[in-house]
């Protein structure tokens, strides 16, 4: 069954299944090859034209956002907390938190499986978290802008 579960908010994206011939062939076209990269999209998706009107030029931006089971409570898998801030703010590092600095301080908002998961909803700064209830919420971590440094997981 790990071939039908939805995607997306409310499953608009269709399911996992839906998905595997063209991220296999997404895996075959050559990275540079303009011509083979319009030919795979033209194959897989169905383009839209989106203009102003006004102009020709113009720039498209994406917003990837994660998201991941989670509870309430801890429990079960659910064994790794995302917490709020402490108030007021302690600058403890993440290899501290990660060791327990903010355990038992009544920190905890919500609980998720994997620790992978925090993480990804740490670097990317927000996400989505779906309760075993089918009910969604929204996390977003604080904006400390320039106060540590983030390297990408791609480099």
């Amino acid at each position: 069954m790990a071939g039908r579960k939805a995607l997306g908010a409310r499953g608009l994206a269709g399911h996992v299944a839906d998905w595997r011939p063209a991220c296999a062939a997404a895996l075959t076209v050559q990275p540079g090859n303009d011509a083979e990269t319009a030919r795979y999209l033209a194959s897989y998706f169905q383009p839209f034209a989106a203009l102003d009107r006004t102009t020709d030029q113009g720039l498209f931006t994406g917003y990837y956002e994660t998201e991941v089971d989670g509870a309430r409570a801890p429990g079960g898998d659910f064994t790794v907390p995302l917490y709020r801030a402490p108030d007021p703010p302690v600058g403890f590092s993440r290899a501290e938190i990660d060791a327990g600095a903010l355990k038992g301080k009544g920190l905890e908002l919500i609980w998720l499986k994997d620790p992978v998961d925090a993480f990804m909803l740490q670097i990317q700064g927000s996400g989505l978290v779906k309760f075993p209830d089918g009910k969604t919420t929204r996390s977003a971590m604080p904006a400390i802008t320039g106060a540590t440094s983030c390297r990408s997981l791609g480099r």
